[in-house]
């Protein structure tokens, strides 16, 4: 099973709070762990990504491309609204 976004949230900042607290070895016990389940963390780099394409800062954590995804699914809601406001629907393909 994929990790939700808030499980990985949770996990990315106990592994930088244990970094800020000086517990490097806990953190990279957690990070060996973790990566078990897909959730890649890079101490170094302070990057993380999952198996499934998602990625993101460390500490701060942040997503990338989160805000892009949202403006797209946003978009995609305009163009719907759009096409039945005006009494239509998207054509079906061709098979």
């Amino acid at each position: 099973a994929s990790l939700t976004d808030e499980r990985v949230r949770l996990i990315v900042e106990h592994v930088a709070g244990l970094l800020r607290g000086g517990q490097r070895q806990q953190a990279t016990e957690l990070v060996e762990q973790v990566a078990e389940h897909g959730l890649l963390v890079d101490l170094r780099r302070q990057r993380w990504a999952t198996a499934d394409g998602r990625s993101g800062a460390v500490d701060p954590f942040s997503r990338d491309n989160a805000a892009l995804e949202a403006a797209g699914a946003r978009r995609e809601g305009a163009a719907e609204r759009a096409a039945e406001a005006a009494g239509r629907q998207t054509p079906p393909v061709a098979p």
